[in-house]
């Protein structure tokens, strides 16, 4: 009796960060397109998590903009005035938002969602004043 391979095998391979997982799949030519795309879509929320939303070119921006401003030192709402100086069309409004509580939580949001990482208030990590 001769074995029967199987239909289909995939693999994640994992790379620096989460958001740069891959897929690799192997499957037969005797697959239909919807039971291949049924089998991506089962690997990819085991691996990545049903409520998981496709972000928008807004929000990866945002997390780019976080991540590359640096910062360090600076309050939100400064950091919330350099993003809509940089991006007037994606500007977050000021006056609905007098703290930048919106700005900050979607900024953090954006970060982690990329980054896959928790986000980590780089404010909290100043050195100490020398006593």
């Amino acid at each position: 009796m001769v074995p029967v391979p199987p239909k289909a095998v995939a693999a994640v391979h994992y790379g620096a960060y989460p958001a740069a997982a891959r897929i690799e799949m192997t499957v037969s030519a005797n697959m239909t397109g919807a039971e291949v795309a049924a089998l991506y879509q089962d690997v990819r929320v085991s691996e990545r998590g049903a409520l998981e939303r496709a972000m928008d070119e807004r929000h990866l921006a945002l997390a780019v903009f976080v991540d590359k401003s640096g910062t360090a030192g600076l309050r939100w709402k400064e950091t919330r005035r350099r993003w809509n100086e940089a991006y007037p069309a994606w500007r977050f409004e000021t006056e609905r938002d007098p703290h930048a509580r919106r700005f900050a939580l979607e900024a953090r949001r954006s970060w982690s969602r990329v980054t896959g990482e928790r986000w980590r208030d780089l404010r909290d990590q100043r050195p100490a004043a020398a006593e």
